[in-house]
């Protein structure tokens, strides 16, 4: 287990985070345009290393945590054919990747600390 948490952390800093989360972007609109379910689901999937290793249980850290089940929330809202949900559930996943996005190229591409708020 540890060596699992260990490749998420890698995943969640630098280059391969910039890349993950720029890719999740582009699925999760991609899935919303489409109207695709699975498509969400697998951007679900690439969130999930930035979710465990960035987020926490407490504070703000608790939504970073959380976006993977926003997106299959998101994914639910979609396979029900609903018009709104699936772009409200997608707006926080949405906002913290361009957030991650930004602070990742203003840190000059390095590994970047997470804040965790108490």
């Amino acid at each position: 287990m540890e060596t699992v948490f260990s490749v998420m952390v890698r995943l969640s800093s630098g280059i391969p985070a910039l890349l993950i989360s720029g890719a999740a972007i582009i699925l999760t609109l991609l899935a919303l345009i489409r109207k695709s379910p699975g498509l969400m689901i697998l951007a679900a999937a690439l969130i999930l290393p930035l979710a465990i290793a960035r987020g926490s249980w407490t504070g703000i850290g608790l939504l970073a945590r959380s976006l993977p089940a926003f997106s299959l929330g998101s994914a639910f809202a979609i396979s029900r054919d609903d018009a709104i949900f699936p772009w409200a559930l997608a707006a926080p996943v949405f906002g913290y990747l361009a957030y991650l996005i930004f602070k990742i190229v203003a840190a000059g591409y390095t590994g970047i600390e997470p804040i965790y708020i108490y």
